[in-house]
């Protein structure tokens, strides 16, 4: 597991899996919330993540990509959760 220096360090890096970052939330309807971010985020880049959402916790797993575009989402969902605490 190594963690890439362009990301958050929210993210980590793992071989064979790509980049996963696991959320609290306080609620599942507050994680679904956050997962509609995320989804949107994945929209504009045109790259899709899997997420697994339970009562209290959202995880992403951004699957791994030549091109860059499992840290342009990464980025993309950082910021689109971001906007929405702010």
């Amino acid at each position: 597991m190594s963690i890439h220096d362009d990301i958050a360090l929210e993210w980590a890096d793992i071989d064979g899996q790509g980049l996963i970052r696991v959320l609290n939330t306080e609620s599942f309807r507050s994680g679904f919330v956050m997962l509609v971010h995320v989804g949107t985020a994945a929209e504009q880049v045109e790259y899709y993540q899997e997420v697994t959402l339970t009562q209290n916790k959202l995880s992403i797993t951004i699957p791994p990509n030549d091109d860059g575009l499992d840290h342009r989402l990464a980025h993309a969902i950082d910021a689109a959760l971001s906007n929405a605490v702010d």
